[in-house]
């Protein structure tokens, strides 16, 4: 389990799991978030040594993160055909407020880079980014098409359905709202995915 964050006190507040630990036959890849590529000679084994194992990840303040897009940009480059590059770029764009870009990205790259990942969080979160993008750019019609096709492609997932929710209360469309909210805690649970949001989970 991995501790990406901690609160006030030092406990670990965001946790999901992950996969740092290799043996001598891996090598380090990427100009940012570096992944484990596996350089032996013989077939790669993956194996789960431990559920109990706990890596603590302390953030240094102290760096800047002003090239942190051109490096995922630089990152993409690269390596046009990894999901994981179009999934980080996405989210990305959508954290520093480029909607139109983040949208186009995904419509034109990484929807079909991600149908296929062996992450089943990645689509549904990139059917979120274009659902919040399209609301906030004032496309209402759009951002729920979008936020409903997250929610089919995942079920399990929490993010969509909130989003959902909080666009159709802005709409005053308040007992629609209730049913997704009721079929929200019917139907999610929690995988402690690196890309499921602590706000969802942190109420119910």
């Amino acid at each position: 389990l991995y501790a990406w964050n901690h609160t006030s006190t030092g406990a670990p507040s965001r946790t999901f799991w992950y996969d740092k630990l290799h043996t001598k036959e891996y090598k380090w890849v990427y100009p940012v978030h570096e992944a484990l590529a596996y350089v032996g000679n013989q077939k790669e084994v993956i194996k789960t040594i431990s559920n109990r194992l706990l890596l603590h990840h302390y953030a240094d303040s102290s760096k800047s993160r002003k090239f942190y897009l051109d490096l995922l940009e630089l990152r993409m480059g690269e390596n046009p055909a990894d999901p994981w590059s179009a999934i980080y770029l996405s989210r990305e764009y959508f954290a520093n407020g480029m909607y139109q870009k983040s949208i186009q990205f995904i419509h034109n790259q990484a929807l079909a880079l991600c149908s296929d990942s062996v992450d089943g969080f990645f689509l549904p979160q990139l059917y979120y980014i274009l659902g919040v993008s399209y609301a906030r750019l004032g496309e209402v019609v759009k951002a729920e098409k979008f936020l409903n096709i997250g929610i089919a492609s995942l079920p399990v997932a929490r993010e969509n359905y909130f989003a959902l929710i909080e666009l159709l209360m802005i709409q005053n469309r308040v007992e629609e709202a209730y049913h997704i909210l009721e079929k929200m805690f019917k139907t999610t649970r929690r995988y402690y995915s690196w890309l499921e949001d602590e706000s969802v989970w942190g109420w119910a």
